[in-house]
């Protein structure tokens, strides 16, 4: 948090800076030894809240041959045995980051920015769904050793998180020449220096190295509006533990890469953003992103990783069941093996700008994110040709994959994301100079 003297010294900073003109905000490029200006920079203080729900089920193999009723049959079955999704858990999740932004002209139409995020609150909640108790979970239940126990609440997590730092040039814009479109091409890096998530613990950072490619297009069509679309796309590479690697049977090493296309406009209703004047604009745009397979924290990551079903009692669930070293246990660190999915997205902001130096800005983005299965690790590679995967093949080798969990990740038992929703709120204050 800040103190009260660096408080002020951000509020007289702000208030003292000179703004310049701008394109739509997601062209909008800060420069710098352009005529008469050397320099030029802004910096913002962003706050983010933002919840999610979603419901999770998980796989039920429904035989109708089981307990037959009056009918002869499984009265819970349809019309023949088949695999059934069963409402299981609700997960909610808080949390509240504090973002300190900072973006600088290095050149003409070339500009460097970096974001630093404190995370003032995250804190996510596992229950029983409707219906659900332990007398008929396949979770946390009464009659058999649990998973977890439920209702499960994360710790609080809080500090600073991953960095990201970007570059972004405009080889055309249309504050240079009105006949062109303004068009940026950026770069970003996503440098994991928070500290590690691990289940039941309050760190906030996600243990990857993540490189974003992006360009962005948009053209004033009239004095009130100027549509825009950008594309990205996202690699991600693993920074140790969580996402270690151990043996080439592995099927997946760390979280998926990701493509996404925004398209939208920003209207302006009242004046036009200008160096001096005041204006006021509306964005609003629609989005989609697909994220490739790969290794995440989940809404599971944390009950499973901090489970108390104890491998040295009766419990073996939360093991990785075929590859263990020398007998030895192996539990799981919460991070499982997700299907690929998409996330599709509506965003709606408005900015003010009351005087010359100062702009606020005010943003809501509702996301649905598909379904998708949170466990969904391979068994593991055939290494012999023989058709399957074995704990001791022909050349007498171990061909599972080290995070397999049979109690999870098995056709039957999987856990999927259903129902999913994001729900965020921006509200930020900039200064420029």
């Amino acid at each position: 948090m800040f103190s009260r003297n660096a408080g002020l010294f951000v509020v007289l900073w702000v208030l003292a800076c000179p703004a310049t003109s701008r394109s739509a905000d997601v062209t909008n490029v800060i420069d710098a030894f352009d005529g008469s200006k050397t320099f030029d920079g802004i910096f913002s203080i962003r706050f983010a809240h933002e919840q999610r729900r979603s419901l999770i089920v998980r796989e039920w193999i429904c035989d109708k041959n089981d307990n037959p009723g009056a009918t002869g049959k499984n009265p819970f079955c349809p019309e023949s045995s088949q695999v059934l999704d069963a409402r299981q858990m609700r997960f909610t999740e808080v949390m509240n980051v504090l973002n300190l932004d900072l973006r600088a002209g290095l050149y003409k139409d070339l500009e460097f920015y970096a974001t630093i995020p404190v995370v003032l609150g995250w804190e996510s909640r596992l229950e029983h769904d409707t219906g659900v108790a332990s007398g008929n979970s396949t979770v946390d239940s009464e009659l058999s050793p649990s998973l977890f126990s439920l209702p499960y609440r994360s710790a609080n997590r809080v500090g600073l998180g991953d960095v990201t730092l970007g570059l972004k040039f405009a080889p055309l814009h249309a504050d240079r020449d009105p006949h062109y479109p303004s068009w940026v091409v950026g770069f970003e890096y996503l440098a994991p220096l928070g500290k590690k998530r691990t289940a039941g613990d309050s760190g906030v950072g996600g243990a990857v190295h993540a490189i974003t490619l992006y360009t962005a297009i948009s053209r004033r069509l009239a004095s009130w509006v100027e549509p825009y679309f950008k594309t990205h796309g996202i690699i991600r590479v693993r920074n140790g533990e969580p996402f270690d690697y151990t043996l080439t049977t592995q099927t997946l090493k760390q979280p998926g890469d990701s493509l996404g296309i925004t398209m939208g406009a920003e209207f302006y209703p009242w004046n036009q953003p200008s160096e001096t004047g005041q204006y006021v604009s509306v964005d609003l745009a629609l989005s989609a992103e697909f994220t490739f397979e790969g290794r995440e924290f989940t809404e599971l990551f944390d009950a499973l990783g901090d489970s108390d079903c104890d491998p040295l009692g009766d419990c073996n669930l939360t093991l990785y069941t075929h590859y263990a070293a020398k007998g030895e246990f192996v539990t799981s660190d919460g991070v499982t093996d997700v299907e690929q999915y998409g996330r599709l997205g509506v965003s709606l902001g408005a900015t003010y700008q009351p005087m010359s130096n100062l702009r606020v800005r005010l943003g809501f983005s509702y996301f649905h994110v598909t379904s998708h299965y949170l466990t969904f690790a391979d068994a593991g590679k055939d290494l012999d040709g023989q058709g399957d995967v074995q704990a001791f093949n022909s050349l007498g080798q171990n061909e599972y994959n080290p995070k397999y969990n049979e109690n999870i990740d098995d056709f039957g038992k999987r856990f999927r994301l259903d129902d999913s929703h994001i729900y965020r709120f921006i509200l930020s204050v900039e200064g420029q100079l």
